[in-house]
């Protein structure tokens, strides 16, 4: 399925297309796919440059660069070297501050669906216009990555190139399928909600923190955890830094080796934080933001949605950290105590894989909702029942 995203990516740019969005889930394997189109580019002498909106993704694409036997250079602030390189790894940061070289003669993305909201990002192609480009991600539906440009004389991105669904990795054991519990919801009566750098309406991150920052909802979490997930290494989605804070309080308090991590945090203080989740000496890891993107560990096996979002594509990048399958996993676990799987539905069906052109979608000014009915929650066991499923494939 790779290769065909390749070969298909390809021929949409021989076809005239000049920005296209390459797609496949979290887990399918973005950045090798990247690496077999530098091969092709290198082959014909073509000088690329991907571009990453985290330090974290820039590091992670060297690595794996590294580890094909691909030169390269990088464009980050103080890890800059090697700029005469045939391929450069860039933060979109310092391109914004330094420019690219002018013989880059491809541009691939990473993490594309952000780009429509980026000026930093979207600057790079209003001033490359005639430069391909590929976008890469694992929600292409983010709000206006198809919308009209005068300047680019067309559209954000021109076609979408889609790999493989959720629906067929799973069947075909490159990613696990996920049960979802939903113990508890929020009380979120008076939040506001707030735009999102996607375009997507979610809610207010400060609004949301005095919802749910609470010790019996935390305390729920727990004990919940205990009950359905016990032992099992777990990553927690909080709703902000002191969120995610207490939220380790209480597992270290109740015996469970937890930790907290965010972008505040030196380099090596985050790889050693990751390295300890990794071996297991940490079983419970807590973040807000930080692991959406980018953050690969195949042995996490549970995630707590401790995050209420009506961003599919903020729910979508959570939830894909632990559908990747590791020796002894079957299936992941999604511990939801935000209400989002109610409102946004299984993040292993079929997604809306269409780029928006940016314009209502319908009467009331909203973007359209996924299609399929939303899963419905057991009164006895929490379990989130699939459409129609009126017996709870867990309890009876």
């Amino acid at each position: 399925y790779q290769s065909d995203l390749v070969d298909n990516t390809r021929l949409s740019l021989a076809g005239g297309n000049r920005r296209v969005v390459a797609y496949l889930p979290t887990g399918g394997g973005k950045t090798r796919t990247a690496a077999a189109i530098i091969f092709m580019a290198l082959a014909k002498a073509r000088k690329v440059a991907f571009v990453a909106n985290r330090k974290q993704l820039v590091l992670q694409t060297s690595a794996v660069l590294d580890g094909l036997g691909i030169k390269h250079g990088i464009l980050q602030a103080d890890n800059t070297r090697n700029l005469d390189a045939r391929v450069l790894v860039a933060s979109i940061d310092t391109v914004h501050l330094r420019g690219l070289p002018d013989d880059i003669s491809l541009i691939i993305i990473d993490e594309c669906h952000s780009v429509a909201g980026s000026a930093k990002l979207k600057q790079i192609m209003f001033s490359r216009n005639l430069v391909p480009v590929i976008g890469l991600t694992a929600t292409p539906f983010a709000a206006g990555m198809g919308k009209h440009y005068d300047k680019l004389g067309g559209a954000l991105f021109e076609d979408l190139i889609i790999g493989a669904t959720v629906p067929d990795l799973i069947a075909d054991g490159h990613l696990v399928d996920c049960d979802i519990y939903a113990p508890s919801d929020p009380d979120l009566k008076g939040v506001r909600s707030s735009k999102s750098i996607d375009g997507e309406t979610d809610f207010c991150q400060s609004d949301l923190a005095k919802a749910v920052d609470k010790p019996s909802l935390i305390g729920d979490i727990r004990d919940h955890w205990f009950r359905l997930a016990k032992d099992k290494q777990t990553v927690v989605f909080a709703t902000d830094i002191p969120h995610s804070k207490h939220i380790v309080e209480t597992f270290q308090a109740a015996g469970v080796a937890a930790e907290h991590i965010d972008y505040r945090m030196d380099d090596d203080e985050r790889a050693a934080i990751l390295e300890r989740f990794a071996n297991s000496a940490t079983t419970v890891l807590s973040n807000c933001a930080l692991l959406s993107e980018g953050w690969d560990c195949p042995t996490a096996e549970v995630m707590i949605l401790a995050r209420p979002t009506r961003s599919l594509i903020r729910y979508i990048q959570m939830v894909g950290r632990v559908l990747r399958p590791a020796p002894g996993k079957e299936r992941a676990l999604l511990l939801d105590h935000s209400g989002s799987t109610a409102r946004l539905g299984h993040p292993c069906d079929d997604l809306p894989l269409a780029l928006d052109d940016g314009k209502p979608k319908t009467s009331s000014g909203k973007r359209a909702e996924r299609p399929e009915s939303l899963p419905k929650k057991c009164a006895k066991c929490s379990l989130m029942k699939p459409a129609k499923v009126h017996k709870c494939p867990a309890c009876g």
